[in-house]
């Protein structure tokens, strides 16, 4: 039977530098969304409209991306929007969750 290498100390630390960088790449794309959200798109010019679209888009995959790195570290009690692909990346009337401002 194999032995396992223990976990050293500073691997315990880069698995908690990751966590932290992940956390902040969460609570980035999880406030730049809420803005894109907030932006008053409305009457403004089509191409103002779609640009916010792309934004968010873009900003969504990286939060369910970062989440997902989360989970896969064992680390649920910090997610924003439940670690779910369709919190993330569907329509806000679609999310199974209640986005937190």
């Amino acid at each position: 039977m194999a032995k396992l290498n223990p976990i050293s100390e500073r691997e315990t630390e880069a698995h908690a530098q990751a966590l932290n960088i992940i956390l902040e790449i969460v609570g980035a794309a999880h406030a730049a969304d809420r803005m894109c959200t907030l932006l008053p798109a409305e009457g403004e010019h089509e191409a103002h409209e779609l640009h916010c679209d792309a934004l968010r888009e873009i900003i969504c995959k990286m939060g369910w991306l970062a989440e997902s790195a989360l989970v896969r570290f064992g680390d649920t009690d910090r997610l924003a929007r439940d670690g779910k692909a369709e919190n993330w990346l569907m329509s806000p009337v679609c999310r199974t969750e209640e986005v937190q401002p």
